[in-house]
């Protein structure tokens, strides 16, 4: 009994971890409907605007649009070599082009990243009338890839500029769980948010 609650301790404190450092990543899309190279996104400064105008608005493509992004580097959230994650994304890479979304949806090519870390994935959008459906079949590729949570991001109604974020549990529970506003934002002046390796 010591040993599942130590466990059970530890754990949360990792996805406690995780959750922190999840809600705080930034968001880079590639060539998604209407912009070309990278879109980018990252959280809502404490105490800063929110206003329209401060920030670029996102393209109708995903104003229109429920989305949703994951990736197959890291299992559960433990380091893995590079070789390792780079085959473990190659697969989903492969995986994806199997998947039979509705034709209203779109799929590109995404990663998230800060500072200290970047991950490839892909970001999926479908109609809102389509979230429910599409969001199972998310989280059925995110459990087939061991991960932990996914993405899933909301527009706003009132404001073009910004995306609800939400981080939501999949493997793991729901202490991970997070809802962040983001804006769309000119590429930060950090290396990873260079795009390689899609």
């Amino acid at each position: 009994m010591l040993h599942r609650l130590c466990s059970f301790s530890t754990t949360r404190k990792m996805e406690e971890t995780l959750k922190d450092l999840w809600a705080a990543s930034y968001d880079g899309w590639i060539n998604v409907p209407g912009v070309d190279g990278v879109l980018y996104s990252r959280p809502l400064l404490d105490g800063e605007s929110q206003d329209a105008d401060r920030h670029p608005a996102y393209p109708p493509s995903v104003l229109h649009s429920h989305l949703f992004a994951f990736g197959a580097w890291n299992p559960m959230g433990e380091l893995c070599s590079r070789e390792h994650n780079n085959a473990a994304h190659d697969k989903l890479k492969a995986r994806m082009k199997s998947v039979v979304f509705p034709d209203t949806c779109w799929v590109r090519h995404s990663f998230g990243f800060s500072k200290e870390w970047r991950e490839p994935g892909f970001v999926i959008a479908c109609p809102p009338q389509e979230a429910y459906n599409t969001r199972q079949t998310v989280l059925d590729l995110a459990s087939e890839f061991k991960q932990g949570a996914i993405y899933e991001y909301e527009p706003r109604a009132d404001n073009p500029s910004v995306l609800l974020r939400k981080t939501a549990h999949c493997l793991m529970t729901s202490t991970v769980d997070a809802d962040v506003l983001v804006v769309r934002s000119d590429r930060p002046p950090i290396g990873n948010a260079e795009p390689f390796g899609m």
